[in-house]
């Protein structure tokens, strides 16, 4: 008989598997679930076993975060950035005190500020060079907008990153300039902000930044992540820390579409614990006739060859677009397990869902969103991320915070997809509430699923790995605005304990 590494009992267990439920015990041998049962399972335990009681925990599979970005969320973990998003400075006057005081604490280090939101924190003017200029003077200092699009450098930051007055714009990227040509500070896009950012904390990114944001994900739960905005700088980088054994979270990542519609790697690549699955595309609101035949032509450029299609829609319209591009390409090219995905889907109507369920569309929701931003937005009231629509339209739905736009928040994005509150308490679109168990699907082997993931985790099912996370109370046995509450006990990756509170 094999005998288990390890033996969880003593606790409530949710299996997430209809095959499995209502175990009390779950066995672990080689970093994959051996057997799920009763305390018979503890007849099967040697000398070398690890029996742990869960002492009236819960134990569950491990979160899935199916769209983030940790190569910026790392970023969070510099010494040089300053934490600004709404969640820690709640108002305009918050960030002028945090700004102020990182400046006036002294030193050469360049500064950069990072969450600055044109909404939640309504009142702090833009940040112009000039005005960068005199707070820091001599000092390179960057703010970095929350949503990830914008970013505004002094003299001294444009100096740091070699911008000339004579800098190309980037494919995707661009500066805004004045009425002379030259760069005012400004700065649109990923790869143009990266530009500026990039010597700031460039030198710090092998320190261990990124092994920081692995332990951030493992100690809230995350075993599984979609990197929704990897660049080939960051594979040595990514891939060192997985062969050093360092990472404690699978990733599942996706390139941002090129000018040149290639890829950076083949199809055929990586292994259970990192790997690109896919493609991300983003279509901005207000989409044209221009965007959806440019759409058209990227989605037919990668889906043929077998790669996912991720599109982030931020308006009705612009889903229109995608959902036109994906009913496009599947008639041009069927494929019967494409998972093509939709991102964020704030604004997606019940019929636009029906229309997602009908092509075999999966949609990744934004949960976070309401929450955070659910006060100040008015259509938050009548289409926010309608999960229960989406559900009814037999869409198979993730959540996600697309931190580090939003803190890794996973039982929070449940709490909120039940009780539809924001912030101040107000419930939006009660109508659109979902049960405990489907959220915890969403967050689970649902989310895993969208990763191409569910054949190897997502459940507590005998074969797959030991992808786990025990919480100090079972989310059934607390009221659901009590869930974002409930604390984090430990994390395993295929039985390996990577993080304990």
């Amino acid at each position: 008989m094999d005998t288990p590494d390890l033996i969880f009992t003593d606790g409530s267990i949710i299996t997430v598997d209809p095959e499995t439920e209502g175990a009390t015990a779950v066995a672990v041998l080689d970093g994959r679930i051996h057997a799920v049962g009763g305390r018979e399972l503890l007849r099967m335990r040697g000398p070398g076993t690890d029996v742990i009681e869960l002492s009236g925990r819960c134990l569950m599979p491990g979160f899935v975060e199916a769209h983030i970005h940790p190569a910026r969320d790392q970023l969070m973990f510099s010494e040089s950035v300053i934490d600004i998003r709404p969640m820690v400075c709640g108002s305009a006057d918050a960030v002028r005190t945090a700004v102020h005081a990182a400046v006036a604490a002294g030193g050469t280090r360049p500064l950069l500020c990072y969450g600055l939101d044109p909404v939640l924190h309504s009142g702090f003017p833009e940040p112009t060079r000039e005005w960068l200029d005199e707070l820091a003077p001599g000092r390179p200092l960057v703010m970095w907008q929350n949503s990830g699009r914008v970013a505004w450098a002094n003299t001294a930051a444009l100096a740091l990153a070699g911008l000339s007055a004579d800098a190309a714009d980037l494919p995707d990227g661009h500066f805004d300039r004045d009425r002379f040509g030259r760069p005012t500070g400004k700065a649109y896009g990923t790869p143009a902000i990266l530009a500026l950012v990039g010597r700031i904390v460039g030198e710090q990114l092998d320190s261990g930044l990124l092994a920081k944001e692995h332990q951030h994900l493992a100690a809230r739960g995350v075993t599984l992540c979609g990197d929704m905005g990897f660049a080939d700088e960051m594979r040595v980088l990514t891939a060192g820390l997985y062969r050093r054994g360092l990472a404690k979270v699978r990733t599942r990542f996706y390139e941002i579409s090129s000018p040149g519609l290639e890829t950076i790697c083949p199809l055929d690549n990586g292994d259970d614990l990192f790997r690109q699955i896919g493609i991300k595309i983003r279509v901005d609101g207000g989409a044209t006739a221009a965007t959806a035949e440019r759409l058209r032509a990227m989605v037919r450029a990668y889906h043929p060859h077998g790669w996912q299609i991720a599109c982030r829609a931020d308006d009705h319209t612009a889903t229109e677009v995608v959902l036109d591009a994906y009913d496009s390409v599947l008639r041009e090219y069927p494929r019967d397990d494409h998972r093509l995905r939709l991102e964020h889907c704030g604004a997606m109507t019940p019929e636009q869902y029906r229309r997602a369920g009908r092509l075999g569309v999966t949609c990744s929701l934004f949960m976070d969103h309401l929450y955070y931003w659910g006060d100040t937005e008015p259509e938050c009231e009548t289409q926010c991320v309608r999960a229960r629509s989406a559900l009814e339209a037999d869409v198979r739905i993730s959540f996600h915070n697309d931190s580090p736009v939003t803190p890794e928040e996973p039982l929070r994005n449940m709490a909120c997809a039940i009780t539809r509150t924001a912030r101040s308490g107000r419930v939006l679109a009660a109508e659109e509430a979902i049960n405990l168990d489907q959220a915890i699907r969403a967050q689970t082997i649902d989310a895993a699923y969208q990763l191409f993931a569910d054949d190897i985790t997502g459940s507590i099912t005998p074969g797959k790995y030991a992808d786990l996370v025990v919480l100090e109370s079972d989310p059934h046995s607390v009221a659901p605005e009590e869930l974002a509450d409930i604390a984090v006990h430990s994390t395993y990756l295929a039985g390996r304990l990577t993080y304990r509170r």
